[in-house]
Parts: structure tokens; sequence; C-alpha cells
């Protein structure tokens, strides 16, 4: 979140910057050009991230086994494994704008000889679009495995050890 976020954040505050001294601001960063700084990172930590998290929540089958036989159903469960990677996101959510707020408040701080008074962009949208592709994936990577440890008879799982 704080990487796609910090580059249009420094982006949007180095246009803006440039459009108070020039009078016209610059182009901004084509797509092509986002997927070549930020791709391969991208890719590399939402899998990083998302294969962690489906392999903790593989390893679960006794604590839900043991949930059933307290009365807890399976849709609770399942409940219980979406908020899980709401918790997931949220938290990474809120990491990743403080992150950029900090890094896009020194950004406008290192450009504060501009004439005009300079407000940081914040790359809200960025950030927006990779809280929601994360969630979407942080939802499979704890809800799959969840629904498939569920399949498992709860004596069976249980008596296992």
């Amino acid at each position: 979140m704080a990487l796609s976020g910090g580059l249009y954040s420094a982006e949007g505050t180095v246009r803006a910057a440039l459009a108070a001294e020039m009078g016209r601001a610059p182009a901004a960063l084509s797509p092509g050009t986002v997927v070549l700084l930020l791709g391969g990172s991208l890719v590399l930590s939402v899998l990083g991230a998302v294969t962690t998290i489906f392999m903790a929540s593989r390893s679960r089958e006794r604590e839900f086994a043991l949930i059933q036989a307290a009365g807890g159903t399976r849709r609770t469960i399942l409940a219980a494994a979406a908020w899980e990677a709401v918790i997931y996101v949220g938290t990474a959510a809120i990491l990743g704008v403080g992150a950029v707020a900090v890094t896009a408040l020194g950004g406008a701080w290192a450009l504060r000889a501009q004439p005009t008074h300079l407000l940081p962009s914040l790359g809200l949208s960025a950030i927006g679009l990779t809280v929601c592709c994360g969630l979407i994936l942080t939802l499979l990577a704890t809800v799959v495995p969840t629904a498939a440890t569920l399949r498992h008879e709860v004596p069976r799982v249980l008596a296992a050890e």
C-alpha cells in the first residue's frame, strides 16, 4: 500500500510544485511507467503476503473442529475467517497511509522553497485500489482454506492427536 501510494504521492506533490513554478502541470505518470517501476515489487509482496496467510489458515483444522464441537456453525467460522482478512488488510492500510503521509509531508517540506503553499498529495486512489485488490486476495487466502478445512468430520479431526 505504501509502495504504490508513495509513488503517486511523490508524483502528485512534485507535479503540483512544478505547476506552481511553471504555470502548467507536467505530464502524469503513464500506466506503463508505473507497471515498470512497481509491477514486480507489488506482485512479489502481494504473493508473499497471501501465501503466508494461506499457509497459516491451512494449519487451523483442529481449532475449527473445536469451535464446531463447542456449538459454532460453519457460517460463524467462515465469517471469522473473513473478518480476519479484513483486519489484516485494514491494519496494512492504516500503516500504509501513515507511511505515505509521513513521506508526503517530507516531500512537501523539501519543496518548501516554492512561493505558494504546497499541499502534499497522498495518492489515495492508488492506495484505495491496492486495498481493494489486497482485500480480495486476502479474503480468498483465508476463506478458501477455512472452507476446505470445514469439510472434515469433527470427531476424526479431534481424535487425530
